[in-house]
């Protein structure tokens, strides 16, 4: 494998030494009244935000290769996932945040998901078959978390990421381990997960 590709921590790591300070991603979205609004994120805040949602991924007692669904539109929020999962050494699967019902249920059954990273618009469905889910242990939701009676740990990801649990050491990086899994579409059965490792990423 070609021995110039860096894994995405790699790379946050290298952009902290040439360019800690400037703005390298900026997100737009429209807020309940029709304004744009910007997120910003530098070199360094999306490594201490991966480091605290990798503190947060261990004290939730996600081990190695363990398998979590992040279930968003696209936000920072994404993104800093992808480095804590990489420093917590576990595997993340996207889900399209608008997947409802069986299909939900099952790619998060037969990935093994233990947790869900979920935009609050999606909050609902993910609740809806957490009853179908014994594997399923956690919910961290992007905005503070609705009342439920599910039998889940829910919590606000500001709030896990304020505890700054320290993070794992991470694993030696390995362009060959699984990054995530990546699901088809499913348009003619059920969706197939594709392992992809973070060389082809």
């Amino acid at each position: 494998m070609n021995s110039e590709l860096r894994t995405p921590v790699q790379m946050v790591r290298d952009g902290t030494v040439q360019w800690p300070d400037v703005d390298i991603l900026t997100f737009v979205d429209a807020d309940a009244g029709g304004r744009l609004v910007e997120e910003r994120r530098t070199y360094q805040t999306l490594l201490a935000n991966g480091e605290a949602i990798a503190g947060g991924l261990a004290a939730e007692g996600m081990a190695s290769g363990a398998a979590f669904a992040i279930m968003m539109p696209n936000h920072p929020e994404f993104v800093e996932a992808v480095l804590g999962s990489e420093l917590a050494g576990t595997v993340f699967v996207p889900v399209d945040p608008r997947t409802r019902g069986e299909k939900l249920a099952y790619m998060l059954r037969f990935a093994e998901c233990r947790g869900v990273l979920v935009a609050g618009d999606a909050l609902p469905h993910v609740l809806a078959v957490a009853g179908e889910l014994p594997q399923l242990e956690w919910i961290w939701v992007l905005g503070a978390p609705a009342p439920s009676d599910a039998k889940v740990r829910i919590s606000g990801l500001a709030e896990v990421m304020a505890r700054r649990h320290g993070a794992p050491a991470p694993p030696t990086p390995d362009l060959g381990r699984t990054m995530q899994l990546l699901y088809t579409s499913g348009t003619t059965g059920d969706p197939k997960a594709i392992v992809s490792p973070y060389g082809r990423f």
